[in-house]
């Protein structure tokens, strides 16, 4: 099973779908990322479109052998400290299987290619599947308040 990177705007309606069905009916997921109500597809590419420019982001989705599982994104790009943010999501039936792995090593690969240098996040303290994402990449850890703020040198 290959996971690849799929750029938003360049996204088949098939993956669209796929992505809003995973975020309407994925209970798990909807209730990790506070989620209140169903959305459709045009409102799905309508509020990614508007957070890339809002955010000076880039959002991928993460394919699995073609099917749409989930999204990665590099967003708060900062080409002149050479500093982006890294957030993800994936469906919880490919939680703990390897796939977030394999999705944020791509991401990081990208990074490098953009001359990014560090990457961040922040993470509540209670996600600690998404820390052991970060962890695994050796990120750094500094504790604020109720999120953690992993970074990772490049």
């Amino acid at each position: 099973m290959t996971i690849q990177l799929k750029k938003a705007d360049q996204l088949s309606q098939k993956h669209i779908a796929e992505l809003v069905d995973i975020l309407n009916n994925d209970i798990k997921l909807i209730d990790r990322l506070g989620i209140n109500k169903p959305m459709s597809d045009s409102e799905f590419v309508s509020k990614n479109k508007q957070w890339m420019s809002d955010n000076h982001a880039e959002i991928f989705a993460i394919t699995l052998d073609n099917e749409a599982i989930g999204l990665i994104s590099l967003s708060k790009i900062d080409h002149e400290n050479q500093t982006a943010r890294i957030g993800f999501w994936i469906t919880s039936k490919y939680w703990n299987k390897g796939y977030t792995s394999a999705a944020f090593s791509k991401i990081l690969s990208l990074s490098k290619k953009q001359n990014i240098k560090e990457a961040f996040c922040s993470i509540p303290k209670d996600n600690k599947e998404s820390q052991a994402i970060w962890r695994k990449f050796g990120a750094k850890f500094e504790e604020r308040q109720d999120v953690v703020i992993p970074s990772i040198r490049l």
